[in-house]
């Protein structure tokens, strides 16, 4: 079952390491953090985004349970929560201190606060309380929205 749910995640994945890179990027090369910096590059919209989208296709085009369903949005969360906390850590072992990972605003610091290993506190929290959102999010969307989803199975191409 978490084989197969895996692999029906396996754009969303992707897409989330490649959104989570270029935040890195743009963080260490020194664009500030606000106003459009912080913008570009939003794991946990992301995150959240590919929950809604691929828990309402989870029904028709993955043909899942709904326990599939909230593995959907687990998977989503884990992965990208993960990224967020071995990007901070490389951001603090690499003295990276304009990583966006280590921004005062993205770790609820007070305003120009510097971030140090306390910083892997809120990271290692969020590794518990993400998944609960995307998981929730991706059974609504299966709930509300799969019905308009594509169907396989009814497609005039279909064998």
């Amino acid at each position: 079952m978490f084989l197969k749910v895996f692999k029906f995640v396996r754009l969303p994945l992707i897409v989330i390491f490649i959104i989570a890179m270029g935040r890195f990027a743009i963080g260490i090369s020194g664009v500030p953090y606000a106003p459009r910096g912080n913008a570009m590059f939003s794991i946990v919209a992301t995150m959240i985004l590919s929950s809604f989208y691929f828990g309402a296709l989870s029904a028709s085009v993955g043909n899942f349970r709904w326990i599939e369903t909230a593995l959907v949005g687990f998977i989503i969360a884990e992965f990208a929560e993960i990224l967020i906390w071995i990007l901070t850590f490389i951001s603090l072992v690499g003295n990276f201190h304009n990583s966006y990972f280590l921004h005062w605003d993205s770790i609820n610091l007070k305003e120009g606060a510097a971030a140090d290993y306390k910083a892997l506190i809120p990271r290692t929290v969020a590794l518990f309380t993400a998944p609960v959102l995307c998981i929730i999010v991706a059974c609504v969307s299966r709930g509300l929205f799969s019905s308009l989803a594509p169907n396989p199975a009814k497609s005039p191409n279909a064998g």
